[in-house]
């Protein structure tokens, strides 16, 4: 579906922003990083996958299992793999600020992010209770300058400093505001910095992925149904004998026994 609504997949020059559930969103990162290898030579050293977990989902059995289904060596696809796994708010921004930037490596292929926003709500909030508290509450909630914001502009610096070093592939993924059904949390500057936006709703029997943004393509949506055969498939209808339904439990079992007999 995403290959169907970017026109190709992903490609390097635009920054992805993908939101919706969690785990949907966490398998498509992996997948991501294991097709990245599917054209590539396994035992080339430069190609290097650097995974920001912040969901903390990210799962190596899964990974070789990927690997294994493409005719890939699982440990060789592990290596290329650089995982760090983030508890908190603050060291989401110290690695996408500075520890990404600092790495010694050739190339950087991929940028995976998961769940860069995820976080971002309950951080706002706190610290605009604790600003509201000593200012008698003349702060707007989640004003453009509170710590958040300032932390997600620092994140993007931090990116802006790896799209100009190595042009990797990268792919950010987060939750949606918990006010809204169909925005992502982090506001204008998280638009603005990701070229490209796609919305995953999913619902009871289809999942809709969404192109919110894009330089060039106009705002479209895929549908996956989910449940095609249970939809086609009329169900079953249980039918009763009318000599049984209508009988007592008694008279029922004494029946039954006589047909044993």
């Amino acid at each position: 579906m995403l290959d169907a609504l970017l026109r190709g997949g992903f490609v390097p020059g635009p920054v992805y922003f993908l939101y919706g559930p969690k785990k949907m969103l966490s398998s498509i990162l992996m997948k991501t990083a294991v097709n990245s290898l599917k054209n590539n030579d396994e035992e080339q050293p430069s190609h290097l996958i650097a995974y920001i977990d912040g969901e903390n989902r990210f799962d190596p059995y899964l990974i070789s299992k990927l690997a294994v289904s493409i005719r890939l060596n699982p440990s060789i696809v592990l290596k290329h793999i650089i995982v760090s796994r983030i508890f908190t708010w603050d060291q989401m921004v110290e690695v996408l600020h500075e520890k990404l930037s600092t790495i010694n490596e050739n190339k950087i292929n991929l940028v995976l992010v998961d769940g860069i926003t995820s976080m971002f709500e309950k951080t706002s909030q706190l610290n605009d209770s604790i600003r509201k508290e000593g200012h008698n509450g003349s702060i707007t909630q989640n004003s453009l300058n509170s710590k958040a914001f300032q932390d997600l502009k620092m994140m993007f610096l931090g990116l802006n400093k790896i799209i100009e070093r190595f042009n990797p592939i990268i792919i950010l993924t987060g939750p949606l505001h918990s006010k809204s059904k169909y925005r992502p949390a982090g506001g204008h500057i998280l638009s603005h910095f990701s070229g490209i936006i796609v919305g995953i709703h999913k619902n009871l029997r289809y999942i809709d992925y969404s192109l919110d943004q894009h330089p060039f393509l106009p705002n479209q949506k895929e549908r996956y149904w989910t449940s095609q055969l249970s939809r086609q498939i009329p169900q079953k209808r249980i039918v009763f004998s009318k000599t049984i339904h209508n009988l007592t439990l008694d008279k029922y079992l004494t029946k039954l026994s006589k047909n044993d007999e």
